[in-house]
Formats: structure tokens, C-alpha cells, sequence
């Protein structure tokens, strides 16, 4: 009985050991997510006045299918802002203020408050 215990002991810690050292050893990364970017260079088109800008959290989002990438970035005053890129180079962008409408900026450029289009 002893005998049969020290084995299945050893062998546990053989187990351990070898779980232990493949996992040290990896150089690959953990997850085959993409790794999201928490700093998003200037935008391609400037933002209408009046819309966020400065410092703030940038995360990177999955994209609608066809587009190129989603970015959130999330002001200090509570203002939200998404903008998705397109291969052809245009953009969207919505803009979520805390104690306001919703704004929103189409691929052609036309900006609509809260479902309300104004001028561009």
C-alpha cells in the first residue's frame, strides 16, 4: 500500500513539474485575441466643434464586419466617443455625452443629433 502511494505521488509531482515547466517556457502568447491598443493616434478627419477632445481612454472594439477598427474613448467628464474606421477611409463616429442628446457623424460626413440630422 505504501508502495502504490509513493508512486502515485511521484507521479503527481511528475505531472506538476512538467505542467509547471511548459507552461514557463512558453514564448507564445496566452490567447489568440488581438491585442487591443490603449492609445489611438490623431484622428483621420477632425471632429466637428464642440466634440471631445484631449486626453482620455482609448480601447480598441471588434469592428462591424468590413470595417477596419472600432475605438471607445472615454472622457474624464463622463463623454463616450466610438469611431469606426472603413477600408475606403471614411469614418463614424458617435458621441454619447452624460447630460446630453446623443451625436452621431455618417461615413459621408452629415452629423444627426439624436436622431435629428444637422447640417454638415
Amino acid at each position: 500500500m505504501k508502495k502504490a502511494l509513493g508512486l502515485l505521488l511521484a507521479a503527481l509531482l511528475a505531472f506538476a513539474g512538467y505542467w509547471l515547466w511548459r507552461g514557463s517556457g512558453s514564448t507564445e502568447p496566452a490567447s489568440t485575441a488581438p491585442a487591443s491598443s490603449p492609445v489611438i493616434a490623431s484622428s483621420a478627419a477632425p471632429l466637428a466643434p464642440g466634440w471631445p477632445q484631449g486626453d482620455a481612454l482609448r480601447v480598441t472594439l471588434k469592428p462591424d464586419p468590413g470595417a477596419v477598427s472600432l475605438t471607445k474613448a472615454l472622457y474624464r467628464d463622463g463623454d463616450a466617443v466610438l469611431e469606426q474606421r472603413w477600408p475606403d477611409g471614411s469614418t463614424e463616429r458617435w458621441w454619447y455625452p452624460p447630460s446630453a442628446p446623443s451625436r452621431y457623424v455618417g461615413r459621408d460626413g452629415r452629423e444627426a443629433l439624436a436622431g435629428v440630422e444637422v447640417a454638415p
